[in-house]
Protein backbone atom coordinates (compact mmCIF):
# COMPACT_ATOMS: atom_id res chain seq x y z
CA UNK A 1 0.00 0.00 0.00
CA UNK A 2 2.59 2.54 0.67
CA UNK A 3 4.27 2.06 -2.75
CA UNK A 4 0.75 2.48 -4.42
CA UNK A 5 0.47 5.40 -2.09
CA UNK A 6 3.70 7.55 -3.46
CA UNK A 7 2.76 6.27 -6.88
CA UNK A 8 -0.51 8.47 -6.50
CA UNK A 9 0.90 11.18 -5.02
CA UNK A 10 3.34 11.98 -7.98
CA UNK A 11 1.22 11.15 -10.63
CA UNK A 12 -1.81 13.64 -8.78
CA UNK A 13 1.57 16.42 -8.77
CA UNK A 14 2.79 15.61 -11.92
CA UNK A 15 -0.77 17.11 -13.26
CA UNK A 16 0.07 20.69 -11.93
CA UNK A 17 2.71 21.98 -14.58
CA UNK A 18 3.53 26.06 -14.41
CA UNK A 19 2.30 27.58 -17.98
CA UNK A 20 2.99 31.26 -19.50
CA UNK A 21 0.58 33.52 -18.47
CA UNK A 22 -0.68 34.85 -22.12
CA UNK A 23 -2.54 38.66 -22.12
CA UNK A 24 -5.49 39.35 -24.55
CA UNK A 25 -4.73 41.45 -28.09
CA UNK A 26 -3.11 44.40 -27.87
CA UNK A 27 -4.78 47.55 -26.96
CA UNK A 28 -4.42 49.76 -30.56
CA UNK A 29 -7.04 51.78 -29.76
CA UNK A 30 -6.38 56.01 -28.98
CA UNK A 31 -7.96 57.56 -25.51
CA UNK A 32 -10.88 58.68 -26.49
CA UNK A 33 -12.43 62.23 -24.51
CA UNK A 34 -15.24 61.06 -22.36
CA UNK A 35 -16.10 64.83 -21.08
CA UNK A 36 -15.25 68.51 -21.07
CA UNK A 37 -15.77 71.13 -18.52
CA UNK A 38 -16.85 73.17 -21.54
CA UNK A 39 -18.75 71.51 -24.31
CA UNK A 40 -17.21 71.84 -27.94
CA UNK A 41 -18.79 74.31 -29.86
CA UNK A 42 -19.93 76.57 -27.08
CA UNK A 43 -20.16 80.45 -27.68
CA UNK A 44 -19.65 83.41 -25.63
CA UNK A 45 -16.58 81.48 -23.50
CA UNK A 46 -14.67 83.86 -21.24
CA UNK A 47 -12.46 81.23 -19.48
CA UNK A 48 -9.22 80.68 -20.32
CA UNK A 49 -9.24 76.68 -18.16
CA UNK A 50 -10.49 73.81 -19.78
CA UNK A 51 -10.45 70.19 -18.22
CA UNK A 52 -10.88 67.10 -21.37
CA UNK A 53 -11.45 63.38 -19.20
CA UNK A 54 -10.62 60.48 -21.15
CA UNK A 55 -11.89 56.57 -21.09
CA UNK A 56 -8.33 55.77 -19.77
CA UNK A 57 -5.17 57.13 -18.00
CA UNK A 58 -3.31 59.25 -20.96
CA UNK A 59 -0.01 60.48 -20.84
CA UNK A 60 2.05 63.37 -23.07
CA UNK A 61 4.18 63.06 -26.20
CA UNK A 62 6.07 66.45 -28.08
CA UNK A 63 3.57 68.67 -26.30
CA UNK A 64 6.05 71.69 -27.62
CA UNK A 65 5.55 70.15 -30.86
CA UNK A 66 1.82 68.94 -31.60
CA UNK A 67 0.05 70.93 -29.85
CA UNK A 68 -1.93 73.28 -32.19
CA UNK A 69 -4.08 76.07 -31.14
CA UNK A 70 -5.16 78.51 -33.39
CA UNK A 71 -5.68 81.39 -33.20
CA UNK A 72 -1.12 80.98 -31.97
CA UNK A 73 -0.80 81.63 -28.92
CA UNK A 74 2.28 84.06 -28.09
CA UNK A 75 2.56 82.74 -24.73
CA UNK A 76 2.74 78.76 -24.72
CA UNK A 77 -0.49 77.65 -23.17
CA UNK A 78 0.49 74.94 -20.03
CA UNK A 79 -0.97 70.88 -20.62
CA UNK A 80 -0.82 69.23 -17.25
CA UNK A 81 -2.36 65.64 -16.74
CA UNK A 82 -3.65 64.20 -14.07
CA UNK A 83 -4.29 60.24 -14.35
CA UNK A 84 -7.35 60.01 -16.84
CA UNK A 85 -7.51 63.94 -17.07
CA UNK A 86 -5.49 67.02 -19.16
CA UNK A 87 -5.88 70.21 -17.72
CA UNK A 88 -5.78 72.56 -20.41
CA UNK A 89 -4.70 76.89 -19.68
CA UNK A 90 -4.40 79.37 -22.14
CA UNK A 91 -1.81 82.17 -20.96
CA UNK A 92 -2.90 84.32 -23.53
CA UNK A 93 -5.79 87.04 -23.13
CA UNK A 94 -8.49 85.81 -25.30
CA UNK A 95 -9.34 87.45 -28.05
CA UNK A 96 -13.54 89.46 -28.10
CA UNK A 97 -15.43 87.62 -30.96
CA UNK A 98 -12.78 85.36 -31.77
CA UNK A 99 -13.52 81.50 -32.70
CA UNK A 100 -10.74 79.10 -31.24
CA UNK A 101 -9.40 75.81 -32.02
CA UNK A 102 -7.33 73.04 -30.22
CA UNK A 103 -6.01 69.79 -31.60
CA UNK A 104 -4.12 67.64 -29.13
CA UNK A 105 -2.28 66.28 -32.85
CA UNK A 106 -0.50 63.27 -31.45
CA UNK A 107 0.37 64.67 -28.23
CA UNK A 108 -2.22 62.48 -25.86
CA UNK A 109 -1.32 59.32 -25.32
CA UNK A 110 -2.74 56.39 -23.54
CA UNK A 111 0.27 55.07 -20.72
CA UNK A 112 0.42 51.61 -22.04
CA UNK A 113 0.51 51.35 -25.09
CA UNK A 114 1.58 55.50 -26.02
CA UNK A 115 -1.29 55.34 -28.67
CA UNK A 116 -1.71 58.79 -29.56
CA UNK A 117 -5.14 60.47 -29.75
CA UNK A 118 -4.89 62.03 -33.64
CA UNK A 119 -8.19 63.30 -35.36
CA UNK A 120 -9.93 65.34 -32.63
CA UNK A 121 -10.83 69.35 -32.79
CA UNK A 122 -11.84 71.10 -29.79
CA UNK A 123 -13.97 74.49 -30.78
CA UNK A 124 -15.25 77.24 -28.88
CA UNK A 125 -16.06 80.97 -29.60
CA UNK A 126 -15.53 84.60 -27.24
CA UNK A 127 -18.07 85.87 -29.24
CA UNK A 128 -22.13 84.44 -30.12
CA UNK A 129 -20.88 82.75 -33.21
CA UNK A 130 -18.72 79.78 -34.71
CA UNK A 131 -16.45 81.10 -37.94
CA UNK A 132 -16.93 78.13 -40.54
CA UNK A 133 -14.48 79.48 -43.05
CA UNK A 134 -12.22 77.00 -44.59
CA UNK A 135 -9.23 76.04 -46.95
CA UNK A 136 -7.18 73.59 -47.89
CA UNK A 137 -4.48 72.30 -50.11
CA UNK A 138 -1.22 70.22 -50.75
CA UNK A 139 2.50 70.80 -49.64
CA UNK A 140 5.78 69.11 -51.41
CA UNK A 141 9.47 70.10 -51.41
CA UNK A 142 10.90 70.99 -54.52
CA UNK A 143 13.90 69.71 -54.01
CA UNK A 144 12.85 66.03 -53.98
CA UNK A 145 8.90 66.42 -55.37
CA UNK A 146 8.18 64.42 -52.44
CA UNK A 147 5.11 65.44 -49.90
CA UNK A 148 6.16 68.12 -47.03
CA UNK A 149 4.92 66.02 -43.86
CA UNK A 150 4.77 67.28 -40.76
CA UNK A 151 4.85 71.08 -42.61
CA UNK A 152 3.75 74.17 -40.99
CA UNK A 153 1.22 76.27 -42.71
CA UNK A 154 0.75 79.49 -41.24
CA UNK A 155 -1.47 82.07 -41.59
CA UNK A 156 -0.61 85.74 -40.87
CA UNK A 157 -3.56 88.84 -40.71
CA UNK A 158 -0.68 91.56 -41.51
CA UNK A 159 0.70 91.47 -45.39
CA UNK A 160 4.06 92.23 -44.28
CA UNK A 161 6.33 89.85 -45.80
CA UNK A 162 9.11 90.16 -43.09
CA UNK A 163 6.53 88.85 -40.48
CA UNK A 164 7.43 85.67 -40.61
CA UNK A 165 10.73 85.93 -39.39
CA UNK A 166 9.71 88.35 -36.30
CA UNK A 167 6.59 86.72 -34.48
CA UNK A 168 4.55 83.51 -34.33
CA UNK A 169 1.87 83.30 -36.76
CA UNK A 170 -2.32 84.26 -36.43
CA UNK A 171 -3.38 80.60 -37.04
CA UNK A 172 -1.17 77.35 -37.75
CA UNK A 173 -2.41 73.72 -39.05
CA UNK A 174 0.39 70.81 -39.97
CA UNK A 175 0.57 68.66 -43.31
CA UNK A 176 0.26 64.74 -42.90
CA UNK A 177 1.86 62.00 -44.61
CA UNK A 178 0.45 62.99 -47.95
CA UNK A 179 1.26 66.91 -47.58
CA UNK A 180 -2.47 67.73 -47.29
CA UNK A 181 -3.54 70.20 -44.79
CA UNK A 182 -6.88 71.60 -43.97
CA UNK A 183 -7.85 74.81 -41.77
CA UNK A 184 -11.37 74.86 -40.76
CA UNK A 185 -13.28 77.61 -38.72
CA UNK A 186 -11.51 80.33 -39.62
CA UNK A 187 -13.11 83.79 -39.86
CA UNK A 188 -14.18 85.55 -43.61
CA UNK A 189 -11.23 87.07 -44.90
CA UNK A 190 -7.73 87.86 -46.44
CA UNK A 191 -4.74 86.04 -45.41
CA UNK A 192 -1.00 86.06 -45.79
CA UNK A 193 0.07 81.96 -46.19
CA UNK A 194 3.51 80.87 -45.49
CA UNK A 195 4.60 76.96 -46.01
CA UNK A 196 7.35 76.45 -43.14
CA UNK A 197 9.25 72.98 -42.46
CA UNK A 198 9.93 73.98 -38.89
CA UNK A 199 13.50 72.81 -37.73
CA UNK A 200 13.33 74.33 -34.35
CA UNK A 201 9.56 74.56 -34.22
CA UNK A 202 9.58 78.58 -33.14
CA UNK A 203 7.11 78.48 -35.38
CA UNK A 204 9.19 81.20 -37.32
CA UNK A 205 11.38 81.44 -40.73
CA UNK A 206 15.39 80.76 -39.87
CA UNK A 207 18.42 79.82 -41.68
CA UNK A 208 18.40 76.62 -43.54
CA UNK A 209 14.41 75.69 -42.92
CA UNK A 210 12.39 74.56 -45.97
CA UNK A 211 9.60 77.82 -46.61
CA UNK A 212 7.25 78.63 -49.82
CA UNK A 213 6.63 82.06 -50.99
CA UNK A 214 3.96 84.09 -49.43
CA UNK A 215 0.41 84.05 -50.81
CA UNK A 216 -2.48 85.89 -50.57
CA UNK A 217 -5.33 83.63 -49.72
CA UNK A 218 -9.32 84.02 -49.45
CA UNK A 219 -10.87 81.75 -46.16
CA UNK A 220 -13.36 79.48 -47.94
CA UNK A 221 -11.89 79.39 -51.52
CA UNK A 222 -9.65 76.49 -52.90
CA UNK A 223 -5.81 76.85 -52.84
CA UNK A 224 -5.79 76.05 -57.08
CA UNK A 225 -2.34 74.60 -56.78
CA UNK A 226 0.25 72.75 -55.22
CA UNK A 227 2.48 75.04 -53.21
CA UNK A 228 5.92 74.11 -53.26
CA UNK A 229 8.63 74.56 -50.38
CA UNK A 230 12.51 75.48 -50.95
CA UNK A 231 15.79 76.38 -48.98
CA UNK A 232 16.21 79.46 -47.36
CA UNK A 233 19.89 80.82 -47.45
CA UNK A 234 19.13 84.65 -47.09
CA UNK A 235 21.09 85.13 -44.30
CA UNK A 236 23.77 82.14 -44.11
CA UNK A 237 26.96 82.99 -44.89
CA UNK A 238 29.59 80.28 -46.49
CA UNK A 239 30.69 77.72 -44.06
CA UNK A 240 33.34 75.23 -45.93
CA UNK A 241 34.54 72.09 -43.90
CA UNK A 242 36.62 69.54 -44.76
CA UNK A 243 35.35 66.00 -45.79
CA UNK A 244 37.30 63.01 -44.82
CA UNK A 245 37.49 61.27 -48.64
CA UNK A 246 39.42 57.72 -47.42
CA UNK A 247 41.31 57.80 -50.66
CA UNK A 248 44.91 59.38 -51.41
CA UNK A 249 45.40 62.08 -53.34
CA UNK A 250 41.73 63.85 -53.51
CA UNK A 251 40.65 66.52 -51.36
CA UNK A 252 37.28 67.69 -50.80
CA UNK A 253 35.35 70.75 -49.51
CA UNK A 254 31.78 70.46 -48.41
CA UNK A 255 30.30 74.50 -48.61
CA UNK A 256 26.94 74.81 -46.77
CA UNK A 257 25.09 76.28 -49.68
CA UNK A 258 25.69 76.80 -53.28
CA UNK A 259 28.39 79.10 -54.62
CA UNK A 260 27.35 82.59 -56.11
CA UNK A 261 30.52 84.13 -55.74
CA UNK A 262 34.19 83.26 -57.05
CA UNK A 263 36.34 80.81 -54.62
CA UNK A 264 39.86 80.18 -54.72
CA UNK A 265 41.60 77.46 -53.52
CA UNK A 266 45.54 77.57 -51.85
CA UNK A 267 47.34 74.34 -51.17
CA UNK A 268 50.82 75.85 -49.05
CA UNK A 269 50.62 79.28 -50.74
CA UNK A 270 50.61 78.09 -53.98
CA UNK A 271 46.09 78.56 -55.83
CA UNK A 272 45.39 75.22 -57.25
CA UNK A 273 42.74 74.13 -60.26
CA UNK A 274 39.63 72.36 -58.30
CA UNK A 275 36.73 70.84 -60.01
CA UNK A 276 33.28 71.83 -58.59
CA UNK A 277 30.16 69.55 -58.07
CA UNK A 278 26.99 70.26 -60.52
CA UNK A 279 25.63 71.66 -57.25
CA UNK A 280 27.98 73.97 -56.82
CA UNK A 281 28.40 73.23 -53.01
CA UNK A 282 31.47 71.24 -52.99
CA UNK A 283 34.84 72.00 -53.77
CA UNK A 284 37.24 68.64 -55.55
CA UNK A 285 41.07 68.68 -55.69
CA UNK A 286 43.46 66.63 -57.18
CA UNK A 287 46.77 66.35 -56.64
CA UNK A 288 50.16 63.56 -56.52
CA UNK A 289 50.34 62.50 -52.73
CA UNK A 290 53.84 63.37 -51.23
CA UNK A 291 53.05 64.23 -47.44
CA UNK A 292 50.74 63.75 -45.09
CA UNK A 293 49.46 67.20 -44.27
CA UNK A 294 48.38 69.65 -46.51
CA UNK A 295 48.02 73.53 -45.46
CA UNK A 296 44.43 74.27 -47.02
CA UNK A 297 43.17 78.57 -47.59
CA UNK A 298 39.87 78.88 -49.45
CA UNK A 299 38.68 82.38 -50.35
CA UNK A 300 35.45 83.06 -51.05
CA UNK A 301 34.32 86.89 -52.16
CA UNK A 302 36.23 88.31 -49.45
CA UNK A 303 36.45 85.69 -46.77
CA UNK A 304 39.19 83.54 -45.40
CA UNK A 305 38.76 80.03 -44.37
CA UNK A 306 41.92 77.80 -43.31
CA UNK A 307 42.19 74.64 -42.69
CA UNK A 308 44.65 71.74 -42.04
CA UNK A 309 44.34 68.53 -43.96
CA UNK A 310 45.77 65.41 -42.59
CA UNK A 311 45.91 62.36 -44.80
CA UNK A 312 48.25 59.36 -43.62
CA UNK A 313 49.75 58.24 -46.93
CA UNK A 314 51.01 54.95 -45.05
CA UNK A 315 47.78 53.48 -44.92
CA UNK A 316 47.27 53.28 -48.93
CA UNK A 317 50.66 50.84 -49.45
CA UNK A 318 48.61 48.27 -50.59
CA UNK A 319 48.63 46.06 -54.07
CA UNK A 320 46.66 47.00 -56.92
CA UNK A 321 43.47 45.61 -57.60
CA UNK A 322 41.73 45.83 -60.83
CA UNK A 323 38.30 44.49 -62.21
CA UNK A 324 37.40 44.35 -65.79
CA UNK A 325 34.02 44.41 -67.60
CA UNK A 326 33.83 43.79 -72.00
CA UNK A 327 31.18 45.37 -74.04
CA UNK A 328 31.16 45.15 -77.64
CA UNK A 329 34.16 47.29 -78.99
CA UNK A 330 34.79 48.28 -75.35
CA UNK A 331 37.06 46.54 -72.39
CA UNK A 332 37.07 48.85 -69.52
CA UNK A 333 39.79 48.18 -66.12
CA UNK A 334 38.75 49.68 -63.06
CA UNK A 335 41.35 50.01 -60.26
CA UNK A 336 40.48 50.57 -56.89
CA UNK A 337 43.09 53.94 -56.29
CA UNK A 338 43.44 56.61 -58.88
CA UNK A 339 45.37 55.74 -61.86
CA UNK A 340 48.64 57.62 -62.31
CA UNK A 341 49.38 56.21 -65.64
CA UNK A 342 49.88 53.44 -68.26
CA UNK A 343 52.18 51.62 -69.99
CA UNK A 344 50.11 51.23 -73.22
CA UNK A 345 52.21 48.32 -74.54
CA UNK A 346 51.74 46.46 -71.46
CA UNK A 347 48.12 45.73 -71.65
CA UNK A 348 47.39 42.87 -74.09
CA UNK A 349 44.04 41.88 -75.41
CA UNK A 350 43.80 38.21 -76.74
CA UNK A 351 41.32 35.92 -78.28
CA UNK A 352 42.65 31.99 -77.92
CA UNK A 353 46.12 33.92 -77.31
CA UNK A 354 46.07 36.10 -79.83
CA UNK A 355 46.57 39.46 -79.39
CA UNK A 356 44.16 42.13 -80.67
CA UNK A 357 45.28 45.57 -81.86
CA UNK A 358 42.91 47.93 -79.66
CA UNK A 359 42.09 50.82 -81.75
CA UNK A 360 42.58 53.35 -78.49
CA UNK A 361 43.77 53.15 -75.07
CA UNK A 362 43.72 55.51 -72.31
CA UNK A 363 42.59 56.18 -68.70
CA UNK A 364 40.69 58.33 -66.65
CA UNK A 365 40.59 58.75 -62.82
CA UNK A 366 39.48 55.16 -62.56
CA UNK A 367 39.44 53.70 -65.39
CA UNK A 368 41.58 52.06 -68.19
CA UNK A 369 39.89 52.43 -71.48
CA UNK A 370 40.87 49.43 -74.47
CA UNK A 371 38.74 50.27 -77.45
CA UNK A 372 38.67 47.49 -80.13
CA UNK A 373 36.95 46.67 -83.74
CA UNK A 374 33.46 45.20 -82.54
CA UNK A 375 34.09 42.16 -84.69
CA UNK A 376 36.78 41.36 -82.66
CA UNK A 377 35.47 40.26 -78.89
CA UNK A 378 39.01 39.70 -76.62
CA UNK A 379 38.10 36.89 -73.94
CA UNK A 380 40.75 38.22 -71.42
CA UNK A 381 43.19 40.89 -71.25
CA UNK A 382 46.70 40.57 -70.15
CA UNK A 383 48.52 43.41 -67.82
CA UNK A 384 52.26 42.90 -68.15
CA UNK A 385 54.74 43.80 -65.36
CA UNK A 386 54.42 47.18 -64.28
CA UNK A 387 51.34 47.98 -67.06
CA UNK A 388 49.25 50.00 -65.05
CA UNK A 389 50.06 52.14 -61.87
CA UNK A 390 47.91 54.55 -59.60
CA UNK A 391 48.43 57.55 -57.65
CA UNK A 392 50.08 56.03 -54.69
CA UNK A 393 52.78 54.03 -57.42
CA UNK A 394 51.22 50.45 -56.50
CA UNK A 395 51.30 48.58 -59.31
CA UNK A 396 51.62 45.06 -60.66
CA UNK A 397 55.31 45.63 -60.48
CA UNK A 398 56.65 41.84 -59.52
CA UNK A 399 54.10 40.17 -61.40
CA UNK A 400 51.84 39.86 -64.80
CA UNK A 401 48.26 39.41 -64.28
CA UNK A 402 45.92 37.68 -66.60
CA UNK A 403 41.76 38.24 -66.21
CA UNK A 404 39.45 36.22 -68.76
CA UNK A 405 36.71 38.23 -69.43
CA UNK A 406 32.95 37.93 -70.11
CA UNK A 407 31.20 39.25 -73.26
CA UNK A 408 28.74 41.46 -72.86
CA UNK A 409 26.59 43.44 -75.06
CA UNK A 410 26.01 47.27 -74.90
CA UNK A 411 23.00 49.20 -73.75
CA UNK A 412 21.96 52.21 -74.81
CA UNK A 413 20.01 54.87 -73.32
CA UNK A 414 18.18 57.33 -75.85
CA UNK A 415 16.69 60.46 -74.16
CA UNK A 416 14.29 62.25 -76.51
CA UNK A 417 13.71 65.58 -75.30
CA UNK A 418 11.39 68.36 -76.16
CA UNK A 419 12.18 71.68 -74.97
CA UNK A 420 11.68 74.98 -76.03
CA UNK A 421 14.47 77.70 -76.45
CA UNK A 422 15.38 78.02 -72.96
CA UNK A 423 18.68 76.61 -70.79
CA UNK A 424 17.99 73.32 -69.03
CA UNK A 425 20.14 71.36 -66.40
CA UNK A 426 19.78 67.45 -66.95
CA UNK A 427 20.73 65.22 -64.53
CA UNK A 428 21.24 61.69 -64.96
CA UNK A 429 20.87 59.23 -61.45
CA UNK A 430 21.79 55.74 -61.19
CA UNK A 431 19.58 54.43 -57.89
CA UNK A 432 20.64 57.60 -55.60
CA UNK A 433 24.11 58.58 -57.54
CA UNK A 434 24.58 60.68 -59.88
CA UNK A 435 25.68 59.24 -62.98
CA UNK A 436 26.00 61.97 -65.59
CA UNK A 437 24.67 66.03 -66.04
CA UNK A 438 24.25 67.50 -69.40
CA UNK A 439 23.59 71.45 -70.12
CA UNK A 440 21.09 71.83 -72.49
CA UNK A 441 20.42 75.10 -74.52
CA UNK A 442 18.58 74.10 -77.74
CA UNK A 443 16.32 71.23 -78.63
CA UNK A 444 18.51 68.15 -79.56
CA UNK A 445 18.22 64.45 -79.04
CA UNK A 446 20.20 63.18 -76.37
CA UNK A 447 21.99 60.00 -76.84
CA UNK A 448 23.94 58.31 -73.86
CA UNK A 449 25.67 54.81 -74.54
CA UNK A 450 27.05 52.09 -73.06
CA UNK A 451 25.46 52.57 -69.03
CA UNK A 452 25.46 50.00 -67.05
CA UNK A 453 22.74 47.63 -65.96
CA UNK A 454 20.97 49.30 -63.04
CA UNK A 455 18.02 51.57 -62.15
CA UNK A 456 17.62 55.02 -63.20
CA UNK A 457 15.69 58.20 -63.01
CA UNK A 458 16.32 61.91 -64.46
CA UNK A 459 15.80 65.18 -63.11
CA UNK A 460 15.39 68.36 -65.60
CA UNK A 461 16.07 71.83 -64.07
CA UNK A 462 14.97 74.76 -66.00
CA UNK A 463 18.00 77.17 -65.91
CA UNK A 464 16.28 80.40 -65.79
CA UNK A 465 19.48 82.77 -65.25
CA UNK A 466 22.10 80.36 -67.32
CA UNK A 467 24.49 79.81 -64.49
CA UNK A 468 24.45 76.39 -64.82
CA UNK A 469 23.71 75.60 -61.03
CA UNK A 470 19.83 74.70 -60.01
CA UNK A 471 18.89 78.23 -57.83
CA UNK A 472 16.58 78.24 -54.66
CA UNK A 473 14.12 80.36 -54.52
CA UNK A 474 14.30 84.49 -52.82
CA UNK A 475 11.45 84.83 -50.38
CA UNK A 476 11.78 88.62 -49.87
CA UNK A 477 12.42 88.82 -53.72
CA UNK A 478 9.09 87.15 -54.27
CA UNK A 479 10.94 84.44 -56.86
CA UNK A 480 10.37 80.99 -56.73
CA UNK A 481 12.86 77.92 -56.86
CA UNK A 482 14.29 77.09 -60.28
CA UNK A 483 11.38 74.59 -61.55
CA UNK A 484 12.55 71.04 -61.50
CA UNK A 485 10.99 68.23 -63.17
CA UNK A 486 11.43 64.16 -62.19
CA UNK A 487 10.99 61.51 -63.90
CA UNK A 488 9.89 58.33 -62.59
CA UNK A 489 12.62 55.25 -62.24
CA UNK A 490 13.32 53.11 -65.23
CA UNK A 491 15.41 50.46 -65.70
CA UNK A 492 18.31 49.39 -67.91
CA UNK A 493 18.60 46.35 -68.87
CA UNK A 494 21.08 43.93 -71.53
CA UNK A 495 20.60 43.92 -75.06
CA UNK A 496 17.59 46.76 -74.32
CA UNK A 497 17.03 50.22 -75.83
CA UNK A 498 15.37 52.66 -74.23
CA UNK A 499 13.63 55.78 -75.49
CA UNK A 500 12.82 58.53 -72.73
CA UNK A 501 10.57 61.49 -73.24
CA UNK A 502 10.66 64.18 -71.81
CA UNK A 503 8.49 66.74 -71.91
CA UNK A 504 9.59 70.24 -71.39
CA UNK A 505 9.17 72.81 -68.40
Amino acid sequence: MRKLYIFLSCLLFSCASIQTLTGGEKDLAPPKIIKTSIDSGSTNIASNFFRFTFDENIGTSKVNELLLISPTQQKNPKLEIKGAQALLTLNDTLTPNTTYTVKFNGCIVDVNENNPMLDYSYIFSTGGYLDSASISGYVKDITTNLPCENCNIQLYASKNDSIVIKIKPDYIAKTNEIGYFQFNNLPTRNFKLVALKDGNNNLMLDNNELVSLAKEIHTGKTIPDTISIFPFYHYVDYKPSLLNTKEPGILQIAINKPLTHVAHLYIDDSIKVYQLSPSRDTITYYYQPTQDTLNVLITIDTNQFSFIYINRLSQYIKPIRLITSNFNGLTIIKSNYRIKGIDKGKILLLIDSNVVSATDIYHTDYQVIIKHPLNLIPDKIEILESGITDIMGNNNSNYSQTILLQKRTNTNLNLTINIDTNTYILHIYKGNSLYKTEYINFSKNLTINNLPQGTYSCQLIKDLNNNQIWDTGDYFGHINAEPILFTKPFDMRENWDKNLIINSL
